[in-house]
C-alpha cells in the first residue's frame, strides 16, 4: 500500500545518496521506491534545482504552450489580472479592502518587468525555457498527492 507522500521521501532520500553520498539504506529505498518511479523523475528533479530561469506556474507553461491564440491570451490575462484574493496576499492586505484595486497596476508591471522575456521564450520554443518548464511538470506531476 503507498502512503501519501512515499514517492516524495523516496525522491528526497535518492537525491540525498546521489548529491551528498548521503548514508541511506538501499532496504530503505527499496521499501520506499513506488512503482511508477523512473530515472525521468530524478532528471527532472536535478533539472528543477539547478534551473537559472523563474518558475513559470504550471498553468501558464500549459497554456503557453498550447496551439490556440484564444487559450494563450487567457493565460496572458489571468496571469496579469488575477483573483484579488490572490493580490491580496502578493501585497499582504485584506481583499476586502479598496487598496486591493490600487495594486493591480503595481502587479502587472512587475510581472511584466520580471517574467516577460521567459514567458517570450516559452512562447517562441526556446530549448532552455521549454526543457526546464517540462522538466517542471513532469516534477510536478509525479510529486502530486491524492
Amino acid at each position: 500500500m503507498l502512503i501519501a507522500g512515499e514517492g516524495q521521501l523516496f525522491l528526497a532520500l535518492q537525491l540525498l545518496k546521489d548529491l551528498f553520498a548521503s548514508p541511506v539504506p538501499e532496504d530503505v529505498l527499496t521499501a520506499l521506491k513506488p512503482s511508477d518511479y523512473t530515472e525521468d523523475v530524478k532528471k527532472a528533479a536535478l533539472a528543477s534545482l539547478v534551473q537559472e530561469t523563474p518558475v513559470l506556474s504550471e498553468n501558464f507553461v500549459r497554456l503557453m504552450r498550447s496551439p490556440r491564440l484564444a487559450d494563450k491570451l487567457s493565460g496572458l490575462w489571468n496571469g496579469l489580472f488575477p483573483r484579488r484574493e490572490i493580490i491580496a496576499m502578493e501585497f499582504d492586505i485584506s481583499p476586502h479592502s479598496w487598496r486591493v484595486w490600487k495594486s493591480y497596476p503595481v502587479h502587472v508591471a512587475r510581472s511584466i518587468s520580471k517574467y516577460w522575456r521567459y514567458a517570450w521564450h516559452l512562447v517562441l520554443g526556446n530549448r532552455d525555457q521549454v526543457g526546464g518548464s517540462d522538466a517542471r511538470m513532469a516534477l510536478n506531476e509525479y510529486l502530486r498527492v491524492g
